[in-house]
């Protein structure tokens, strides 16, 4: 039954005619364990899609998958007018350095738009990635801040568990230059 209310719509793939130029838009999404894209038309109905595992090498796939589609579409005699490239995810820059993109985005805010564009009044997103979690919560498709009490519940929670947000702030920014836990710091609290 949860498999019959739940079936994944997958996005129609268009058929073009011969000599047809279609004008797009591409945003990449580079995942830590996956590489998905779409190209968008100019109303942001999806015309089509990649999705594969990185199998290592990120870099590699996203380039073969999008020379595969340029390459696709050329011998159906159509022609991708390409209007801009987007990226975000986990490898939003470096996906935007290697093919010299327009526009890169924190994947939060690309959640929120497409969420509020594709399926309406969304109040909440979670989005469990192949290296993290993120629990969104919006209001008029913008994101908000987590809710004071949970703030402050897991504020405490850090600090009370034996390492302590501080300890894993510090060694992760040491390693990777990102702070995993200053989200969720207490307000008002260092």
């Amino acid at each position: 039954e949860f498999f019959d209310r739940h079936k994944r719509k997958r996005p129609k793939v268009y058929k073009f005619a011969r000599g047809e130029t279609i004008r797009v838009y591409l945003g990449i999404d580079s995942g830590s364990t996956t590489t998905k894209f779409v190209l968008l038309d100019e109303d942001n109905q999806i015309l089509d899609y990649f999705y594969s595992g990185n199998e290592g090498d990120p870099l590699v796939i996203a380039k073969d998958a999008l020379i595969k589609m340029r390459d696709r579409y050329k011998a159906e005699g159509v022609k991708l007018e390409i209007l801009g490239v987007g990226t975000t995810g986990y490898g939003e820059l470096l996906f935007s350095k290697a093919f010299n993109t327009e526009y890169h985005t924190v994947e939060t805010v690309a959640h929120a738009k497409a969420a509020s564009h594709y399926v309406g009044d969304v109040d909440f997103l979670l989005d469990i990635g192949g290296q993290d979690m993120k629990a969104i919560w919006l209001s008029g498709g913008r994101q908000q801040a987590l809710p004071a009490s949970l703030q402050d519940r897991l504020g405490r929670q850090n600090l009370a568990d034996g390492t302590g947000c501080r300890k894993r702030l510090a060694s992760a920014s040491a390693a990777t230059g990102s702070a995993p836990c200053s989200a969720f710091r207490p307000s008002g609290r260092a």
